[in-house]
């Protein structure tokens, strides 16, 4: 609950998840007096700055043992809107669950790849490759500690390993 003059905005119940991150958004009581809303503290921060005006700034910082994600200085821009992105602190094991990952990937090439669902109903995509196209193909492997180091180097054997193998004598600027 918020005091009087003040508006609830994120999430006012958040639960730890099984990935040690937290559920929902940051819950802020906002008195609206800034030109940027209230940023907000997550759990396992501290703010420094409290003024919310066009070119003003906050900083933020990690209780010790965390690890800062995110953008450790916002600016309260001309748009009301700050920039960077909004910070979380995390344990070392914390990790994305698979959905997570797929979203934010899936977000990042979707300005890339010209991608088409089938039509055959599966959920699949189909990428559409140009003669004498360029396909970039990306590897996503997990480096937080709860992966341990012998496994991330592992996983990183095995993607050398492929792309070797896809580009043995098919394409002749693969990386080495």
């Amino acid at each position: 609950m918020c005091n009087d003059g003040y508006t609830p905005r994120g999430s006012l119940v958040r639960t730890c998840k099984k990935n040690g991150k937290w559920s929902g958004q940051t819950a802020i009581c906002d008195d609206g007096a800034g030109h940027c809303p209230d940023p907000g503290v997550p759990p396992g921060a501290t703010k420094t700055g409290v003024r919310y005006d066009v070119d003003e700034s906050v900083s933020y910082r990690c209780v010790t043992g965390l690890t800062l994600i995110g953008s450790s200085k916002r600016t309260c821009l001309e748009s009301r809107r700050w920039s960077g992105t909004e910070v979380t602190c995390q344990y070392p094991y914390t990790f994305d669950l698979p959905e997570e990952a797929g979203e934010h990937f899936a977000g990042s090439l979707s300005g890339i790849l010209e991608t088409s669902v089938k039509q055959t109903g599966g959920a699949g995509r189909t990428v559409k490759i140009r003669k004498g196209g360029i396909l970039n193909v990306y590897f996503l492997l997990d480096a937080s500690k709860s992966v341990g180091e012998d496994t991330f180097e592992d996983f990183k054997k095995c993607v050398v390993t492929l792309v070797s193998k896809v580009c043995d004598g098919h394409i002749n600027d693969c990386p080495q």
